[in-house]
């Protein structure tokens, strides 16, 4: 009988600790590759390539549209406003090898720039819209 409470309480602590750190341990094995290794593969398959992940801002758009555009940079939201950690650390892991070649390309900058003239773009497009009253 007591062997048997033992194994009951036994099976019930690690269905808990399955629970509580089920999604902790997914993340973890699910994002264990490095995104750096991963950004590696991709440039070495001639794969050019930026993620994203959290709400996006209003500029996001024209800026994927710049990438692809000028340099031949495909940009890929990775997930919206709900992110895990493993997730957070993957991308910008990837990111990082990525825009160092990116810009060991294309110039030190680069993606500053077209950042920039995204978000130029962009704040002239809001001023338009709330001028324009629809006939």
């Amino acid at each position: 009988m007591r062997q048997r409470n033992r194994l009951i309480l036994g099976v019930i602590a690690l269905a808990l600790a399955c629970l509580l750190l089920g999604p902790v341990a997914v993340d973890y094995v699910r994002y264990l590759p490095s995104g750096a290794k991963e950004a590696q593969r991709d440039i070495q398959r001639g794969h050019l390539e930026l993620r994203g992940y959290g709400l996006p801002a209003r500029w996001v758009p024209e800026y994927a549209r710049l990438l692809s555009s000028r340099l031949g940079v495909q940009y890929n939201p990775m997930a919206g406003c709900v992110v895990t950690s493993g997730l957070v650390r993957q991308t910008n892991e990837y990111n990082e090898t990525m825009t160092r070649e990116i810009e060991r390309r294309n110039g030190v900058g680069i993606l500053d720039k077209l950042a920039d003239e995204a978000s130029q773009v962009a704040k002239v497009g809001c001023a338009y819209s709330r001028e324009y009253t629809p006939p």
